[in-house]
């Protein structure tokens, strides 16, 4: 079995940094080709899908929560602090085939998002820099949802201390309310976006063996 925790297999930190800074240009780049690609031909479709329920239009929006929405930059940090560089190529491989899986789906499932959203949130600008680059047609499976909750299954699977194991799993949770409580996505999203991550942690499993 080859180990990617630094429980068992310690080494410099330069070198596991190194190798997390490459990747997060590589999956950024990934990601504006593939996400932006996919929501810019959805922007021209006219048969776009509503898939969500009546009531959950219901659930509030929490403009505060922009803040958790956004945590998902540094929540990335975690499987820094328990995989070596190995893992953490092998975590940049899962995410990137996770970003693929639902760039796929985003083509054959453009949506359209149920509710409205407001042209000024007051106090909160960083609402209209994130709403003139994010269009709401990439929705199922939610990658927000995907990438955060591939990153917490790897935390969780990486290392035995319960300390970061709980923090992961209460991140996640903040992560995951978010993305309905700022109106960015609705629940089937959650629940594609959870399974897809299920998906890609298995095979990211599948490499330590």
């Amino acid at each position: 079995m080859v180990s990617y925790s630094l429980e068992s297999a310690a080494e410099p930190f330069g070198k596991r940094l190194g190798t997390y800074l490459r990747w997060s240009v590589v999956l950024t780049l990934w990601f504006l080709l593939t996400y932006g690609g996919t929501n810019w031909l959805a922007s021209m479709r006219h048969n776009l899908f509503h898939i969500y329920f009546q009531w959950e239009l219901a659930i509030p929006f929490v403009p505060w929560m922009i803040w958790a929405y956004l945590s998902l930059q540094v929540f990335f940090m975690l499987p820094l602090l328990v995989l070596n560089s190995a893992g953490l190529s092998r975590f940049g491989e899962a995410l990137a085939l996770a970003t693929l899986i639902a760039a796929a789906i985003h083509l054959v499932l453009p949506a359209e998002l149920g509710w409205a959203r407001p042209a000024v949130v007051p106090g909160y600008p960083i609402f209209q820099r994130f709403f003139s680059f994010d269009r709401p047609h990439n929705l199922v499976p939610s990658l927000h949802v995907a990438y955060s909750g591939l990153t917490c299954m790897v935390v969780w699977n990486a290392t035995s201390a319960g300390l970061v194991r709980y923090i992961a799993a209460l991140w996640l949770g903040l992560l995951i309310c978010s993305v309905s409580l700022v109106h960015q996505h609705h629940l089937a999203d959650i629940a594609s976006g959870l399974v897809l991550a299920a998906i890609c942690f298995q095979w990211f499993r599948r490499g330590t063996m």
